[in-house]
């Protein structure tokens, strides 16, 4: 009974919930999702092994390619699942994967292989995938076996960086707890994805302005801003869309500092040498991008480039058109709303593979109550509210522009691929907008567990749902 009694304790408390949860969970997930059925997930594996190789940059061609050399056998591994994202009547079979065991690196060749929408990412996107490689490929040499070795601990890295990050926050940890153990977040993490650092540094960056913001005690030190500096370089780097959350540091206390004057030049201190760094980057990356139409016609087709998708010329129309660009955003994000909600809490796999819709609608309301409800001993004004979810808007612009110019045929009238795990760093800030201190809930504590046998059944149900989808 005691040993009980410490157990239910022990799951009251939102990081050792979060802890149990996701390593339960995720690591089924690793196991049970057949390989290259995250989005982009083959294009990831691919870049990892091309870093782990010692390429910071992919290598374009003169014939017009994008990609690198590689093994040929990690493309072996890829071909017997490259039709299953596509066929919703396929299934797998635990041979199909056992069976690639016999391939090994050694018996096959080095060959160019094609990944396009990956090749220009930073490299700081793939930090623990690439150390996970680096560190396997010393023992392994079978690719199935590598694959799944750098899921795994890509995993773990992110469970780790998420677990300081919930223990960091000052103010709803349940609510946070909650949104990163939705069930497409484990989904998503329990993968190669080059979101897995990008999103944990997000929450964890999030948290860590958040304790400057309300504990007394705690101040911008030189160590403390070098933190946030950090943090902010390899969100940038990775994806510059979620730089504005560094914008949460205009809410730290004019008291946290001598006078205005010092809030400024360390906000400046903060900002410039991040924005120095992204330039840099750009400038070594903006000729890498090649068009479908350029791209080398015996290889494009089936690679994630789309046709009509010109970055320049698309900006040319955005400068010229401001406002009709601005009406095909508001357009896309309104009918896209359910959609973009659905996947952001239930969806897995390439295609429509959703959860049932109570059980979304189900999770969104469980979150938005202990958005609500959960108590805190610090106060939210209506400035915390504007910046939070002025910046959370922010964010929204940004992915509607990079989408626009990535994604999309020059001058197209809708904005595609609106997907929900874009949102991962997004959606929490509105949540944390959501914190009431007008009034108390006296059974909020029922929300609060209720909330964490709802995430427990959905993360169960999700697991049914993947194995009558890929494997019954």
């Amino acid at each position: 009974m005691k040993l009980l009694y410490c157990s239910m304790k022990y799951m009251n408390s939102p990081p050792h919930f979060f802890l149990i949860t996701a390593l339960f969970f995720g690591i089924i997930y690793v196991f049970i999702v057949p390989p290259f059925q995250v989005p982009d997930e083959a294009s990831h594996f691919f870049r990892t092994c091309h870093i782990a190789e010692g390429n910071l940059m992919g290598t374009k061609t003169k014939d017009n390619r994008l990609g690198g050399n590689l093994n040929e056998s990690l493309q072996i591994v890829h071909f017997p699942f490259k039709e299953l994202r596509h066929d919703q009547k396929k299934r797998i079979k635990l041979s199909n994967i056992t069976d690639l065991l016999s391939v090994h690196e050694e018996n096959h060749p080095s060959l160019f292989v094609d990944f396009p929408n990956t090749s220009y990412y930073s490299p700081t996107a793939y930090i623990p995938q690439v150390f996970t490689a680096v560190i396997s490929k010393l023992f392994v040499k079978r690719p199935i076996i590598l694959f799944y070795l750098i899921r795994l601990f890509s995993y773990l890295f992110w469970v780790v960086l998420i677990y300081s990050a919930i223990k960091a926050f000052p103010i709803h940890q349940w609510t946070i707890t909650f949104l990163v153990l939705l069930p497409s977040s484990i989904f998503v993490h329990a993968s190669l994805s080059a979101d897995i650092i990008t999103d944990a540094l997000s929450v964890l960056l999030v948290a860590h302005i958040l304790r400057f913001i309300f504990i007394e005690d705690v101040i911008p030190s030189f160590k403390g801003t070098l933190g946030l500096f950090f943090i902010t370089s390899i969100i940038l780097l990775n994806k510059v869309v979620y730089f504005p959350l560094i914008g949460l540091c205009i809410l730290i206390p004019i008291s946290k500092f001598k006078n205005l004057a010092q809030k400024i030049g360390w906000l400046s201190l903060l900002f410039v040498p991040c924005l120095l760094l992204f330039v840099f980057w750009y400038i070594q990356t903006k000729s890498y991008f090649i068009s479908y139409d350029d791209y080398h016609p015996l290889f494009r087709k089936g690679l994630q480039i789309n046709e009509g998708v010109h970055p320049s010329n698309q900006l040319s129309h955005m400068i010229q058109q401001p406002i009709r660009f601005f009406q095909t955003m508001v357009i896309s994000f309104w009918e896209s709303k359910l959609a973009t909600i659905a996947h952001y809490i239930g969806k897995f796999g390439w295609e429509k593979n959703y959860l049932p819709t109570p059980l979304i609608f189900g999770l969104l309301l469980s979150v938005g109550s202990t958005a609500v409800f959960e108590k805190s001993p610090y106060q939210f004004s209506w400035f915390h509210r504007v910046i939070f979810v002025g910046i959370g808007l922010i964010m929204m612009l940004g992915l509607a522009m990079v989408m626009y110019l990535q994604w999309c045929p020059v001058g197209a009238d809708r904005i595609t691929n609106l997907s929900g795990r874009y949102f991962i760093p997004i959606f929490p800030l509105f949540f944390l907008a959501l914190k009431n201190d007008r009034f108390h809930f006296r059974k909020a504590t029922w929300i609060i567990g209720s909330g964490r046998l709802l995430i427990v059944a959905a993360l169960s149900w999700s697991i049914y749902c993947v194995l009558i989808r890929y494997w019954w």
